[in-house]
Formats: structure tokens, C-alpha cells, sequence
């Protein structure tokens, strides 16, 4: 062979290399087809585990709140606690701000606006005198 059929054959040797197998940083304008589907399934996978990683972070989260409130229902400890969840429902609060209510109520840092028997029964007196 001649010498540019060398110079010729080892510069197509060096293109088939590069586009059998890319290094990492190689220009997206360099890729192959094949090589761009590659690397979009590779960041699929790597964008779809880190959403399973958030969801399921949410859903601890989400949980550990709710076994928080099944634990201040089931105990009965904080006070007025069906005004409370009421007046939660109304104002569509979550349930991670009902448990901090709940423990700013247990604390006595937070009390509940309502009405107890007392007080029924004295506005009942004052109505009747």
C-alpha cells in the first residue's frame, strides 16, 4: 500500500474506535446515534432512581407524621383535640402541621379555642339568671 492509503487507513481505524466507544466528556455533535440513545437511557435510569429515592423519602416522612397522629389520638393526651383536628380540616392543613399543633399543645404553648362542658354550663346559667 501506499502512503496515504496508510495515512488514509489509520485515520478511519481511529473514526471506527470513536464511534464504537466514546470517551465519557466526547462532544454530543461526535456521538453516533446509537451512542446518544445510550447515553439518554443511562440518565433516564439515573433521573428514575433518584425520583424512587424522593418518593420514597416523602413516603417515610409522610408516614412517621401519620404514626405520630394515630399515637396523640390513641393516647388521648392532647387537649381539645376534636377542635383541633376540625379546625385543621377546615383550613386544609397537613397532617405534619396537625402533629406540631398537637405538640405545641401538649407543651401548652398552643391552646385550642372551644368551648368545654364548664363553659356551656356557666353560659347556661348566665341565660337562665
Amino acid at each position: 500500500p501506499c502512503t496515504n492509503c496508510v495515512a488514509v487507513t489509520s485515520t478511519v481505524q481511529r473514526l471506527a474506535d470513536i464511534a464504537r466507544y466514546a470517551q465519557p466528556h466526547t462532544s454530543y455533535k461526535y456521538l453516533s446515534h446509537e451512542q446518544l440513545r445510550e447515553l439518554l437511557r443511562d440518565r433516564n435510569m439515573t433521573i428514575n432512581y433518584w425520583k424512587l429515592q424522593v418518593s420514597f423519602f416523602q413516603y417515610r416522612l409522610l408516614f412517621n407524621d401519620y404514626s405520630h397522629f394515630m399515637m396523640a389520638v390513641a393516647t388521648d393526651d392532647v387537649p381539645r383535640l376534636r377542635q383541633l383536628i376540625n379546625q385543621a380540616q377546615k383550613s386544609c392543613t397537613s397532617v405534619s402541621k396537625i402533629v406540631g399543633l398537637g405538640e405545641e399543645a401538649i407543651a401548652g404553648n398552643y391552646h385550642v379555642r372551644g368551648y368545654s362542658e364548664h363553659d356551656h354550663a356557666m353560659s347556661l346559667l348566665a341565660l337562665r339568671l
